[in-house]
């Protein structure tokens, strides 16, 4: 699961935080394709699908607030 090192580490401890990973990253690589075909609809869902998967295994986020950190700098229109 280690794509890119950038010299962080992180350790899994039980089979509940690597399913949880798994799904994350299941769930962004699904994102790709609706996000590159500009279906931001079903892009949102397999992102907010892997926030949930990651909050479970960190501190919980407000969906509000992770989307604000993500999309600050975009303009996606009204």
């Amino acid at each position: 699961m280690d794509y890119e090192n950038d010299g962080e580490e992180m350790m899994l401890i039980s089979q509940r935080q690597i399913s949880a990973t798994e799904s994350a990253v299941r769930s962004i690589d699904e994102a790709y394709e609706p996000l590159h075909d500009g279906e931001l609809e079903f892009f949102s869902f397999h992102i907010n699908a892997a926030i949930r998967a990651v909050a479970s295994i960190s501190r919980p986020y407000e969906l509000d607030e992770m989307f604000d950190k993500m999309f600050g700098q975009f303009c996606l229109g009204k």
